[in-house]
């Protein structure tokens, strides 16, 4: 019987790199079972990857404290996906979505005192 559960994923390129992973724990959801024991979790994330194949890892653990967990079960390769193209600019395997912006320096205003 797990009393604390957490589940996670981890998204993997084609090498087997981790590219992003989170988990219910970090999101700040703690998990509520019914009275069998289950619940449905669902994850939602906009992602824009380049082109490649990907994949999808899952884990449940059990929380034993607010630091430490223990795994109770892990699969790898749940969802395997192949992004074709994109329309975006970028470079590496993933679009964090970053965004620039410039901010110019100071005006120095001088100030200018005569005595006579």
């Amino acid at each position: 019987l797990v009393t604390n559960p957490l589940i996670g994923f981890m998204l993997r390129d084609e090498r087997g790199y981790n590219l992003y992973g989170t988990n219910s724990k970090d999101l700040g959801l703690q998990l509520q079972l019914d009275q069998h024991h289950q619940t449905t979790v669902f994850f939602s994330l906009t992602s824009v990857l380049a082109a490649g194949s990907y994949s999808l890892a899952v884990w449940l653990s059990s929380l034993m404290s607010h630091n430490a967990e223990g795994l109770l079960e892990k699969q790898a390769g749940v969802g395997v996906f192949q992004v074709i193209e994109n329309k975006y600019q970028f470079n590496g395997r993933v679009n964090l979505q970053a965004k620039v912006c410039q901010r110019l320096p100071a005006l120095e205003i001088h100030s200018l005192e005569i005595r006579s």
